[in-house]
């Protein structure tokens, strides 16, 4: 068991691969006591998720399907799809930066900011800070 649980704040910057990945990590730490608050982006994705009572998803969407969608057949399936496996840079310059642009929104947003008001968070689990936005909270928490 914990001696003592944490309350981590947890997301991610879209829905798939990145969703399954973090969350699975967040299911861990709440098997093992912890409480997890986990924002999710992506319209309709945390349904799909199993539910854990030390787990409180929250909505702050950014994404709806179909947005998700653009973004893979713009950048992710020429991607895969290529000889050479060499994406579009231009194109995926542009999918990055859309994907920075609203998931730095939610992070920075209002209703994250206020669960921080609310919430000592012990820790922040996510993808890489330099794509999700998620480096900001780290500035205007300290």
């Amino acid at each position: 068991g914990v001696s003592q649980s944490a309350n981590i704040f947890a997301g991610t910057i879209l829905s798939g691969s990145h969703l399954i990945a973090i969350y699975d990590v967040a299911l861990i730490l709440a098997d093992a006591g912890h409480n997890v608050t986990f924002v999710n982006i992506v319209s309709g994705e945390l349904e799909k998720l199993t539910k854990h009572p030390n787990i409180h998803g929250v909505d702050v969407v950014a994404w709806e399907k179909q947005d998700v969608q653009h973004l893979m057949a713009k950048c992710v399936l020429p991607w895969l799809k290529a000889p050479t496996g060499a994406p579009s840079v231009t194109a995926c310059a542009e999918v990055w930066l859309e994907i920075f642009r609203r998931s730095s929104s939610v992070f920075s947003g209002e209703k994250v900011l206020e669960m921080f008001k609310e919430t000592q968070f012990d820790v922040i689990l996510g993808e890489s800070v330099s794509n999700n936005g998620m480096a900001l909270l780290g500035t205007i928490t300290d």
